[in-house]
């Protein structure tokens, strides 16, 4: 199954040209001073009155270095669904340092996640510009979040899971070492949609994410640049899925880092969510080390591991640098010993199950990386 149809279970077609509005943004400085500076924004704004913004109705508003993207407030009348709202960002210059997640309700959200997509389809694009602040859309499938032609481009960014119905959600996520993210104009992270999905009906829901901003310029060559790699394990294995009354039924995956000049590396490794649904046992991320002989033995480390079905997402201390020649190796184990016919990979949550990776890394512009199983998730 591919990737991006899982959405965590962890940003942001060309439009009609309309007239760009100027927002003022205020900012500190590295000093530490408040300073001003003004970016053209193809969208409208609501302030929230709490240092952040909504894309929403039309003026000028002063907003500090948070920005919140939320879909149009709207009931759910069902349960179980994916729904979709996007963001123009073409004319924006933001340098994303972190984000928190603000889900209506984290006991009725099932998950919800932020795509990057370099274009939207006619239909995403004539729904962004309605009237009101925009409209949702029916995004279950992955050709539906970006549109068709986008399907193979998009990047993951933000996400949220809860998979247990918990009533918290996590605390903020900050880059380390002074990373960013670079979206809007001069990237290819020219839209950002947000998908939610719901295991209950919520009367009035309004989900998204704050993005904390950096008010430094657009990142030079050596800044660097945050990304997310997506493994998922369930590729290119029997359609069948997992059989029955095997309490020990494992997929193991190994992945080398491209030793070719330009795909190499270096890069880091900073986190990772491991991701399975109800019977799900244990998984483990691991690296180890290029071998210096060809007779040697890789020796493996344990990056990070998650055993039962809690949601598990992992930030290392100290990270892991990786290039060309390391190798990473993901192994998941389910028990299905209680089941009497195959469970298929899929999106269903109880009936399915699915293997995903979600590798949080960093690295500059002049160190590009290849990524697992030839997806295209990097930095641009």
């Amino acid at each position: 199954m591919p990737p991006f149809q899982v959405a965590l279970c962890f940003f942001l077609a060309i439009i009609l040209a309309i007239l760009a509005i100027a927002v003022v943004l205020n900012h500190h400085d590295g000093n530490g001073n408040r300073s001003t500076m003004t970016i053209p924004l193809i969208a409208r704004l609501r302030d929230n009155g709490d240092d952040s913004i909504t894309l929403n109705d039309t003026g000028t508003r002063k907003f500090n270095t948070k920005m919140v993207l939320q879909l149009p407030l709207e009931k759910v009348a069902e349960s179980g669904e994916y729904r979709c709202a996007g963001f123009d960002l073409r004319n924006m210059s933001l340098n994303v340092i972190g984000w928190s997640t603000r889900p209506t309700s984290t006991k009725l959200i099932h998950h919800m996640t932020m795509y990057l997509c370099p274009n939207l389809g006619e239909k995403q694009t004539e729904l962004i510009l309605q009237d009101g602040g925009g409209k949702t859309w029916r995004c279950e499938h992955s050709t539906e979040i970006c549109g068709q032609q986008a399907k193979q481009k998009i990047e993951f960014g933000p996400g949220f899971e809860n998979m247990e119905g918990n009533q918290e959600a996590p605390g903020d996520m900050y880059f380390p070492d002074n990373a960013v993210l670079p979206m809007g104009m001069n990237t290819t992270r020219r839209f950002a949609v947000i998908q939610v999905h719901n295991n209950a009906p919520i009367d009035a829901d309004q989900s998204g994410f704050q993005l904390m901003l950096s008010s430094n310029p657009m990142p030079d060559r050596n800044q660097l640049q945050y990304f997310q790699m997506v493994w998922d394990l369930t590729r290119r294995v029997p359609k069948t899925g997992i059989p029955p009354l095997d309490s020990n039924y494992q997929i193991i995956k190994e992945w080398t880092v491209p030793t070719e000049k330009g795909r190499n590396g270096p890069f880091i490794i900073f986190g990772a969510h491991l991701h399975y649904h109800s019977i799900g046992k244990r998984m483990t991320l691991e690296y180890a080390r290029k071998k210096k002989m060809v007779v040697a033995k890789h020796v493996w480390r344990v990056l990070a591991q998650r055993i039962g079905n809690h949601s598990k997402t992992i930030f290392l201390d100290p990270v892991v640098k990786l290039k060309g020649g390391d190798r990473l190796r993901a192994t998941v184990v389910w028990d299905s010993s209680k089941r009497m016919i195959n469970t298929p990979f899929g999106m269903d949550a109880f009936d399915n199950e699915m293997a995903d990776v979600f590798i949080q890394c960093y690295a500059t512009l002049e160190n590009p990386v290849g990524c697992i199983e030839g997806c295209e998730y990097l930095p641009r």
